[in-house]
């Protein structure tokens, strides 16, 4: 099968397809419903965004942050909420917590 040329498509200022400057830096975080042991998380880490938690903990690990009041979803807690940073912005980081008491997130009543 032949290889199909790749096309860029720019549209005109102020449409969703106009050229946009971006930075070189970037942060990506939230709830990724998926844990550091899953391919999706491998994906992610696999090019220039890196585990914020891993880059200040090395080895130690991530508390959970998921299932830890509420079990109907499985048996024992697991980390699921990430930040990742690109490569610039590692020196910069400086300290991540999390915060286990709180129950504003993933409960149901």
């Amino acid at each position: 099968m032949p290889s199909r040329p790749i096309v860029s498509v720019t549209g005109a200022a102020g449409s969703p397809f106009q050229a946009k400057t971006h930075t070189a830096q970037a942060i990506l975080c939230g709830d990724f419903n998926l844990e550091a042991s899953a391919p999706e998380y491998a994906a992610i880490t696999a090019g220039d965004l890196h585990d914020a938690w891993r880059a200040l903990h090395g080895a130690q690990p991530q508390p959970a942050t998921f299932r830890l009041f509420d079990r109907s979803y499985g048996p024992e807690p697991v980390a699921c909420d990430f930040v990742f940073v690109s490569a610039g912005l590692l020196p910069r980081l400086r300290r991540m917590a999390i915060d286990g008491q709180t129950r504003a997130s993933d409960r149901s009543e």
